[in-house]
């Protein structure tokens, strides 16, 4: 079994992960990660995202992505520990402005390339074998999702081996 506390100290280092890969790979240091808070509780609903956000405490993993003070993506997940994998039951990046949000589609990408970043860093560190992302919100990055080593199981499945 996993223990908890070495878990809370692998998405801390996946946070910062991700950071440095925006930094490497885009020359971009405005964004960071943390754990989803009430800030983020209260961003989210301010910003129009679109799950309701508010009982997704508590998960295994979870990741709110700011660029500078404003939040910009969202993503909670479980380790299922018997089969080795990351579950993302919800990812969820700032509807842009035309949909009601305050961020640029850029952000959005970003965001979702910060999140698979971290999210990859944890599995690793965890020893866990595959991430699924379960219906993730995002209009149709489907591509994005593939560049970043994604497979389409099926309309609401992605899939990535580690």
């Amino acid at each position: 079994m996993l223990d908890k506390d070495l878990l809370e100290r692998f998405k801390e280092l996946s946070y910062d992960f991700g950071r440095k890969e925006l930094v490497k790979r885009f020359n971009i240091s405005s964004y960071r990660g943390t754990a989803i808070d009430e800030s983020a509780l209260l961003e989210a609903r301010r910003n129009n995202f679109i799950a309701n956000w508010d009982n997704k405490i508590g998960y295994s993993y979870d990741i709110a992505v700011w660029n500078q003070d404003i939040l910009v993506g969202l993503s909670v997940g479980n380790v299922i520990e018997v089969s080795s994998e990351l579950v993302m039951h919800l990812v969820e990046v700032a509807p842009p402005p035309h949909k009601g949000g305050v961020v640029a589609s850029t952000d959005a990408k970003y965001a979702l390339r910060f999140i698979n970043y971290s999210i990859t860093t944890f599995a690793i560190m965890a020893n866990l074998k595959r991430i699924y992302l379960d219906s993730p919100i995002s209009e149709s990055r489907s591509r994005l999702y593939q560049r970043m080593g994604y497979t389409l199981v099926n309309e609401r499945l992605l899939v990535k081996e580690v």
